[in-house]
C-alpha cells in the first residue's frame, strides 16, 4: 500500500486506502490506513479506519475513528513468527 501526503494547501475528498497518511492541509470522506497522522494544520473529516492514530496540537479530527484490526494475512505471519521463535529457543536433540 502506498503513503500519502496532504501538503497545507491540499485537499482530498473521496474514499482512500494507505499505509500510513500524513494530513497537513484538508481530507474530506472515508480512510482506512495503517498510521494516520493529522499535523498541526491538518483538518480530517469523516469516517477513518486506523491502527494508530496522531493528532498533533492544533490539529483538527471531527467524525468517527474506528480502530483497524491487522489483517488476517499480517495476523497469521506475527503468529507463524512467534511459532518460530518458540522452536528456536525449545532445546535441540541430540
Amino acid at each position: 500500500m502506498a503513503e500519502v501526503t496532504i501538503g497545507r494547501k491540499g485537499t482530498i475528498s473521496g474514499d482512500l486506502e494507505a499505509n500510513k497518511m500524513v494530513v497537513s492541509g484538508l481530507f474530506d470522506g472515508k480512510c482506512s490506513v495503517n498510521s494516520l497522522e493529522i499535523c498541526k494544520t491538518g483538518r480530517v473529516l469523516g469516517e477513518m479506519r486506523a491502527m494508530e492514530l496522531v493528532v498533533a496540537k492544533g490539529g483538527h479530527f471531527r467524525g468517527q475513528c474506528i480502530e483497524r484490526e491487522e489483517t488476517a494475512e499480517a495476523e497469521a505471519e506475527s503468529v507463524e513468527a512467534a511459532d518460530n521463535m518458540e522452536q528456536d529457543k525449545a532445546p535441540s536433540q541430540a
